[in-house]
């Protein structure tokens, strides 16, 4: 359904608002665990936190998720580079004016942007946080890739289950999409 004039249309968010602080702390956060990690431990250290569950460890990935591609670092960079300047370009239009879509998309930017920068200057990304569950071993990550993690649950959360709002913020009646008051 086009707009008309009469139909209210929601701004979406910008970037530069209350979301850059998002971006901001997740960067902020992600650098910060992987500086001290990397300051105070040496490479292949492991400290058990709750054996057989949970370890604080200090290894370099090279490569994308599970290592892939790690032969190819600064493509990586390149990519993720370009992944941030885009997502930052669609940034308003993609969240359409909800809050919880620009929470998401912005700690992607801060995620994307914390193993980035691990890419451009370190080479490799710092992985810190190791999990063990019933015997399967989930591969080392970080608060990055958290970020990215926590903001694609949320962007699919929102993809199914769609708000049942109109832009007017009545709710709509299901079978005949009327609004009702």
């Amino acid at each position: 359904m086009a707009d008309t004039p009469n139909t209210p249309t929601k701004p979406g968010i910008s970037p530069w608002g209350w979301p850059l602080i998002v971006i901001i702390a997740t960067f902020a956060l992600d650098q910060i665990t992987k500086i001290i990690i990397d300051k105070f431990c040496e490479l292949g250290w492991d400290q058990p936190v709750i054996p057989g569950f949970f370890d604080l460890v200090y290894v370099q990935n090279k490569g994308a998720a599970w290592g892939i591609f790690h032969q190819h670092t600064w493509l990586l960079a390149l990519i993720s580079t370009a992944a941030f300047v885009f997502i930052l370009f669609i940034f308003k239009k993609q969240n359409e004016g909800n809050k919880l879509a620009a929470f998401a998309l912005a700690l992607l930017e801060g995620g994307i942007a914390g193993n980035m920068v691990d890419r451009i200057f370190r080479a490799a990304v710092i992985d810190f946080l190791d999990f063990h569950i019933a015997g399967y071993h989930w591969p080392a990550f970080n608060v990055a890739d958290s970020a990215i993690c926590v903001s694609i649950a949320i962007l699919l959360y929102i993809q199914l289950f769609p708000s049942k709002k109109s832009d007017t913020g009545k709710k709509c009646d299901s079978t005949s999409g009327v609004a009702k008051k």
